[in-house]
C-alpha cells in the first residue's frame, strides 16, 4: 500500500482511535540484493497526526522511512506514542523491548532532510525527542521547533545533536513540560535546569531561536544563562531575583520582558525590577491585577533616581489586566518612563475607561491597538488629543461601550 502513495502531498489523520500504526507491512519489502527496502514518501510536504489515542508508531522499526520533501510535521494528543518508528508489535501479549531507542521519538530510521517546522504536543510517554544516532540528513533544515505539554519529556536535545540544529533553527518554544530536566546538555553537564515552562541554554543557536519562559526557581547557577533576548517572569520569579541572589548584569541583553501572575490587587507594579534590563525594548504585562501602574511610593529624590535608570521602552503591552482602572495618574512620573513608547497595545482590560490620564506621555507613539476593553467609553479627551500627533496607525476593536474616540470637554 505504501508504494501506492508516492504522489501524496498532504496527510492528516485525526480522531481515529483504533489506529495503532499508520503503515503496517506484513510482507517484508526487499531489494534485489536481499536487503530490506526503505519506505519512501517523496512528495509528501505536510504530515499531521492528531488525537490518535492508540497510536504506537508510524511504522515498525524493521524499516527506514524517508520523507524527502516533508516541510511540516505535527504530532499531537497521541498518548500511547513513544517512538515514531516503534519497536512494539501489535500483539498486546508481547512485552515492549528495552532497547536504547525506547521512548525516543525519532531515531536513525526516519529521514527528514527538508523539514522546516515541527510541533509536538501532549505526548505523555515520550522521554526524548531525538536519539543520538539520527540519520545524517535529518533535521538539518529545521527552522521552527515547538514542544508543548509533553509531561514525560526529560530533555530536548543531547550534546551530540546540537550541531545538527545550529545552522537553521530560528524559533524554539518549550511550554509546560512537567518532567523536563534540561533543554540542552553539553558534554554531560546540565547547562540550565528547567521546570514547568523552561528557558534556553547558551548561544549555541541563533538568537532568534529563543522564545521560552524562564523558571528561575530551579536555576542553580544563573551565570550559565546566556544572552537571552526574550523572557517571561512570574511574581514569584521577580521576588527571588529582586532578593539579590543573582548578578545585576545577568539580564542586560534581554530585549523583551513579560511580567505575569501578580494576582494580589494591593501589590504595586515592580518598576525597580526593570532597572536590571539595560537594553529592554518590549515590556508586556499579562494576567495581573494591578489597579494602576505607578512607581513605588518613596521620597521624590529616590523616585527620580529610579526613573532615570529605567530602560527606554519602545513597545508596551497590557493583556488581561482586568482590574486596572487607569494606566497611571495624571502628571505622574510615569510620563517620563513612557515618553519613549512607540507602540502601545491594550488588550482585555475590562475596567479601563479611557487613556486620558496617561495620554500626555504619548508624544512619540506611532501605533495604538485597543482590543476587548469592554468598559472603555472613549479613547481620549479632546484636550489631550494633541499628544497623539505622531500617531500613524490606530486599531480599536471589540470595545462594546465605546461611543467616542475623542470625547469633547465642556464647550469644546
Amino acid at each position: 500500500m505504501a508504494e501506492c502513495l508516492k504522489q501524496l502531498k498532504s496527510l492528516e489523520i485525526v480522531y481515529c482511535n483504533s489506529i495503532q500504526l499508520i503503515i503496517s507491512i506484513e510482507e517484508p519489502l526487499t531489494k534485489e540484493d536481499g536487503k530490506r527496502d526503505a519506505i519512501s514518501f517523496p512528495r509528501l510536504n505536510s504530515l499531521k497526526l492528531k488525537r490518535l489515542h492508540n497510536l504506537i508508531g508510524f511504522c515498525h522499526e524493521d524499516y527506514v522511512i524517508e520523507f524527502q520533501s516533508l516541510n511540516i510535521l505535527e504530532i499531537a494528543h497521541c498518548p500511547e506514542l513513544k517512538g515514531f518508528i516503534t519497536n512494539k508489535t501489535l500483539k498486546k501479549d508481547i512485552a515492549t523491548t528495552n532497547s536504547a531507542t525506547d521512548e525516543v521519538l525519532f531515531n536513525e530510521k526516519v529521514v527528514f532532510p527538508n523539514l522546516e517546522k515541527m510541533t509536538i504536543s501532549h505526548l505523555r510517554n515520550v522521554k526524548r525527542i531525538c536519539y543520538n544516532q539520527l540519520h545524517q540528513n535529518s533535521f538539518c533544515n529545521l527552522k521552527e521547533l515547538k514542544v508543548e505539554y509533553c509531561d514525560g519529556l526529560l530533555n530536548i536535545l543531547s550534546s551530540s545533536l546540537l550541531g545538527v540544529f545550529q545552522g537553521h533553527l530560528e524559533m524554539l518554544t518549550v511550554t509546560d513540560c512537567a518532567s523536563l530536566e534540561q533543554v540542552f546538555e553539553l558534554e554531560g553537564s546540565v547547562i540550565l535546569p528547567c521546570a514547568v515552562e523552561p528557558t534556553e541554554t547558551q548561544m549555541l543557536l541563533p538568537r532568534s531561536a529563543y522564545h521560552c519562559v524562564a523558571d528561575v526557581k530551579k536555576v542553580e547557577n544563573m551565570e550559565d544563562i546566556p544572552q537571552l533576548e526574550e523572557v517571561y517572569f512570574t511574581s514569584d520569579d521577580i521576588a527571588m531575583i529582586s532578593d539579590g541572589k543573582f548578578a545585576s548584569n545577568i539580564f542586560s541583553d534581554i530585549k523583551s520582558l513579560g511580567i505575569t501572575d501578580y494576582l494580589n490587587q494591593s501589590i504595586v507594579f515592580p518598576f525597580c525590577f526593570l532597572q536590571k534590563f539595560h537594553n529592554l525594548q518590549m515590556l508586556e504585562v499579562v494576567a495581573c491585577n494591578f489597579k494602576e501602574l505607578s512607581p513605588y511610593e518613596s521620597d521624590a529624590g529616590e523616585e527620580e533616581d529610579m526613573i532615570c535608570t529605567l530602560p527606554k521602552i519602545k513597545r508596551f503591552k497590557l493583556n488581561g489586566c482586568y482590574k486596572i482602572t487607569q494606566l497611571w495618574k495624571q502628571d505622574s512620573r510615569m510620563d517620563n518612563i513612557c515618553a519613549s513608547f512607540e507602540t502601545l497595545e491594550v488588550w482585555s482590560c475590562y475596567s479601563l475607561i479611557n487613556l486620558a490620564s496617561a495620554s500626555s506621555s504619548f508624544q512619540n507613539l506611532t501605533y495604538l491597538d485597543v482590543l476587548y476593553c469592554k468598559g472603555m467609553t472613549e479613547l481620549i479627551v479632546s484636550s489631550k488629543a494633541q499628544s497623539l500627533g505622531c500617531l500613524v496607525r490606530m486599531k480599536i476593536r471589540e470595545c462594546e461601550m465605546m461611543t467616542e474616540i475623542v470625547a469633547s470637554e465642556g464647550a469644546d
